[in-house]
């Protein structure tokens, strides 16, 4: 797919089609590299193209689950801060990259707490006040 002919909106969902089986899968460090750099070129594309549309995916495009939307979103609004407070493209990849993994330890919960209408169990709960950190490095420990 050449990047050169999407709108701001078809990159932007290219990031989210990218970035779901990256959050959902244990991919090895490379590819895991490889595959979220991917979807950061997508995000600078559709800001640089036109950042109004890509402000407006936010709130008018909701399709797809919230585990993927929600990290695409943070990470557009991250860069156009930053670009707008001056700091380079370089500067602005790291902040995007940590924008896109902020949840990855939880991925599993979010997916199932997107969709469930209940209380949160006693289960849950636990899960969710664990460390983050934790899951982490036990998901990526080879």
């Amino acid at each position: 797919m050449t990047t050169d002919l999407l709108s701001s909106a078809q990159h932007i969902l290219a990031a989210r089609q990218l970035l779901a089986p990256c959050l959902a899968q244990t991919p090895n460090q490379a590819s895991f590299i490889a595959q979220i750099n991917a979807v950061i070129t997508h995000l600078l594309a559709a800001c640089e193209q036109n950042s109004n549309v890509a402000l407006a995916m936010i709130q008018l495009d909701l399709n797809g689950p919230y585990t993927v939307r929600h990290p695409i979103n943070v990470a557009i609004v991250v860069n156009l801060a930053l670009k707008n407070l001056g700091h380079s493209e370089t500067e602005r990849w790291h902040f995007i990259a940590a924008a896109l993994t902020m949840n990855i330890g939880m991925y599993e919960l979010q997916n199932e707490l997107s969709q469930q209408s209940s209380a949160l169990t006693p289960e849950q709960l636990g899960q969710k006040s664990n460390s983050t950190q934790h899951k982490v490095a036990k998901r990526y420990a080879t």
